[in-house]
This record gives C-alpha cells, structure tokens and sequence, in this order.
C-alpha cells in the first residue's frame, strides 16, 4: 500500500518556498534600504546570510513554518 502526494511536485506545495526566490526578495529588500539610508533588522541580515548558506548547501526548497 503506498500513499498518493499531495501535491504533483515540490514547487507547487504551499508549504514550501523556494530558496533561491526569497534570497533575490532579501537581497533587494536590504538592498533598497541601504540605498535609501533606512535601518535594516539583524533579523534580515541573518535570514539573508542563512539563505546563501541553504543555497551553498544545494537545498532548493525550505519549510515555511
């Protein structure tokens, strides 16, 4: 007995997010608030840093919760 997916494959699972996308959303968020001399949170940095590592690593997709 084998269970069905879910979901037809790993990009369309809501529960899932792309590594790559939300690295190039990080980037250009700080990116932006840098250019515009706005605070940017040791939060984002961290997230951003954490991203480019996962990408190093060759994880595509990360958990969302």
């Amino acid at each position: 007995m084998s269970l069905a997916p879910l979901y037809e494959n790993v990009a369309s699972d809501p529960r899932l997010v792309c590594v790559a996308t939300e690295h190039k959303a990080l980037r250009q968020k700080i990116d932006n608030a840098d250019w515009e001399n706005l605070p940017v949170s040791n939060a984002d940095r961290t997230r951003l840093n954490l991203m480019r590592q996962m990408m190093l690593d060759g994880q595509l997709y990360t958990p969302i919760f």
